[in-house]
């Protein structure tokens, strides 16, 4: 089984409309369903996806209705938290 590893802005664009490049987002997850690979992303990730709608929200660009059905639908995203001993300073060097 392969990986792939998914940043949280891919995925906050699957659960919010008018979001740019959502059509992309929800292409990449239904070939990672059809190709049977596995979504990891690192620990802060969950963190990074509820801030990002969080931010909308209180910046008065989303409801707090649409803010639930935002975390109910990013809930339903299969995404495996994964770490790694070198994860930071590899995160820096791709950064670079």
């Amino acid at each position: 089984m392969s990986e792939l590893c998914i940043d949280a802005s891919a995925v906050v664009k699957l659960v919010l409309k008018g979001e740019p490049y959502r059509v992309t987002a929800r292409r990449l997850l239904r070939d990672c369903i059809v190709n049977n690979v596995t979504l990891i992303a690192p620990p802060f990730y969950e963190v990074e996806a509820d801030t990002a709608i969080r931010k909308r929200v209180h910046d008065g660009k989303l409801s707090l209705t649409d803010a639930k059905k935002a975390f109910a639908g990013l809930d339903k995203v299969a995404v495996q938290l994964s770490t790694h001993p070198r994860l930071r300073q590899r995160a820096r060097e791709i950064a670079e």
